[in-house]
């Protein structure tokens, strides 16, 4: 974990799409470009501040050579990745703040911004590059509060905004009606971020007052299925942790207003732990005095989450070694209830074709029963407890049923009676 110190808070982040750079925009206007090593830490490779404003979104083309910069004045400047150098200035762009900037999926020439009204708009990068289109394809009015957050959905071409006025809605770019596709009632509460899980079939939401709610795309956009609880802050910033383990598919990490980043899995739902802090916060036990986390997101390889808050930090942590250390952890907990899931049914089956007849077995002196008591409890204490009893008597169970199939299928000619 490295943390870069910066000259003002930071408002957002963007990662490069084929080289180790991170961008970062602060509030005094500049944006920054570093590149990072792989011990996390960073030198800085250029800045420039193309407006005295508060620089409050960045996102880079799919090729990497790019930066769309939505700034509080509502102007969008284009940048050169390499260089910082303003290829494109479009003035009042939006007529509020520019809040967030999203560049749709890879194939699409596409980049869709929204601002502190919640206004929508759509910009076509190709039209864009001739020098007198400074308009853009459609905008969409439905909202009425400032735009938190956007989701791509590639597969179906759709565009997923989470809104302060508690809704989000579902637009086709397709389509040339600027008029949503769906938009869900109000969740009575502010959507603050929103990520695909489940390979897109359905999102979460992170909220103001802490639960991560469900949407699931098959029954509709109307109403969450699902919530999970437990963040006692507000959800700012959700990303989603890449990877090809089982562990990694259904992971999400969160950026809260108590400046912990939490990672848990969905669905199942559970808390897997706090990977990083900004502020004085260590974790839930000690939570210190936390600052606010602006935006988190993940590198192309998935290792390096990165994360900026009001501390004017830009922190990098290597999620890649944890995940990989609670994967095995998982993996062993998972063949252990299998083991045990296993046992169980055995022992069920065999309680319907073994009665304990073998209660009465032949008699035999005593002292030969003592000397085989003897050999086979040397290692339990002197008396068995009642669990003992019950886990030795399931391995009898046990060692009955694979006796009778070995019967069955021919690989043994003696029974448990004819051990006797």
């Amino acid at each position: 974990m490295t943390d870069t110190s910066l000259s003002a808070t930071p408002l957002d982040l963007a990662f490069h799409p084929t080289e180790d750079i991170v961008y970062t925009s602060l509030l005094n206007g500049e944006v920054l470009c570093f590149l990072y090593a792989e011990d996390g830490s960073t030198t800085l490779k250029w800045k420039t501040r193309p407006s005295k404003k508060s620089c409050r979104a960045i996102d880079i083309t799919a090729d990497g050579s790019h930066l769309w910069c939505g700034y509080k004045s509502g102007n969008i400047y284009i940048l050169k990745t390499d260089s910082g150098a303003v290829v494109k200035e479009i003035a009042h762009a939006h007529e509020s703040p520019i809040n967030r900037i999203l560049v749709l999926g890879t194939a699409f020439k596409q980049v869709v911004t929204g601002d502190d009204d919640g206004v929508v708009k759509i910009w076509d990068t190709q039209k864009l590059a001739l020098e007198d289109v400074e308009s853009p394809l459609r905008s969409y009015v439905h909202h009425t509060d400032y735009i938190s957050d956007f989701c791509w959905l590639e597969d179906k071409k759709h565009l997923v905004a989470t809104s302060g006025d508690g809704t989000l809605s579902v637009m086709d770019v397709r389509s040339t009606k600027a008029t949503p596709l769906a938009q869900s009632e109000d969740q009575e509460d502010e959507l603050l971020s929103i990520v695909p899980i489940k390979g897109g079939k359905r999102l979460a939401v992170g909220t103001q007052l802490g639960p991560i709610t469900i949407f699931d795309r098959k029954r509709g956009y109307g109403d969450c299925i699902d919530r999970f609880l437990g963040h006692p802050h507000s959800v700012e910033t959700l990303a989603v942790i890449s990877g090809g383990s089982q562990l990694t598919q259904d992971v999400v990490a969160t950026g809260s207003s108590d400046g912990l980043i939490r990672v848990v899995q969905l669905l199942p739902s559970k808390f897997l732990g706090v990977i990083a802090a900004h502020g004085n916060s260590q974790d839930e036990q000690s939570p210190g005095e936390g600052f606010p986390v602006e935006r988190i997101k993940v590198d192309r390889n998935g290792k390096w989450l990165g994360s900026i808050s009001h501390d004017d930090v830009l922190k990098l942590t290597d999620i890649e070694g944890a995940l990989e250390g609670s994967d095995e952890e998982d993996a062993q907990e998972s063949d252990e209830q299998a083991e045990e899931r296993e046992r169980i049914e055995q022992s069920e089956e065999s309680d319907d074709e073994f009665e304990p007849k073998a209660a009465t077995p032949r008699v035999v002196p005593q002292e030969v029963d003592n000397a085989e008591e003897a050999s086979d409890s040397s290692s339990l204490p002197p008396k068995e407890s009642r669990a003992e009893k019950k886990r030795r008597k399931k391995q009898m169970k046990r060692e009955e049923a694979k006796r009778q199939k070995r019967a069955r299928d021919g690989a043994a000619t003696s029974t448990f009676f004819d051990d006797l």
